[in-house]
């Protein structure tokens, strides 16, 4: 009986000490968000938007005279950290299970990812004033490489990636 508690108590020990170790993953104190992929820890360089600013863009209001254009990004088995997307020269920086939401004047978007595809990648999306449009950042998870590919996707397959992911930009 003794050797089963002590057992026991080793067990717990080391499973709290690991836990403890973990790298954090979620906010950071300075309003960064964090991503673990293996031993590293992938983290934006701005602050994210924050929780109140992410459920209010996720009742999906519309903006009156502008277009606005959701980048999702959980795709299954996605795990390869940071991929840019590029929205007519703006950087957007994206991780697994993230979701960015642009505010751009109504008209046509050209997209891109710059590395991470099988051949150029672009995607020129068009806008009307209050539309939303949503564009999958779909991963293709291969043996050595993970490559990237841009679509357009429908609204109701959009909004449920976009719940389903962490809002890290509004811009």
């Amino acid at each position: 009986m003794l050797t089963l508690r002590l057992l026991c108590f080793i067990v717990i020990g080391a499973l709290i000490a690991g836990c403890a170790a973990v790298p954090n993953q979620g906010y950071l104190a300075e309003g960064r968000y964090c991503y673990k992929k293996g031993k590293n820890t992938l983290c934006t360089t701005e602050a994210v938007p924050a929780t109140t600013v992410e459920a209010n863009a996720k009742q999906f209001a519309r903006a009156t005279g502008d277009h606005i254009v959701w980048i999702t990004r959980n795709g299954k088995f996605d795990t390869f950290g940071k991929v840019t997307v590029t929205a007519s020269g703006r950087e957007i920086d994206t991780f697994p299970q993230t979701v960015s939401r642009l505010v751009v004047a109504p008209g046509a978007l050209t997209m891109a990812i710059p590395n991470r595809t099988r051949g150029q990648q672009v995607v020129t999306i068009s806008g009307e004033a209050g539309a939303q449009t949503y564009v999958d950042l779909t991963p293709d998870v291969g043996l050595f490489r993970t490559y990237f590919s841009l679509q357009q996707i429908a609204e109701k397959e959009g909004r449920q990636k976009v719940l389903a992911g962490k809002l890290i930009k509004a811009s």
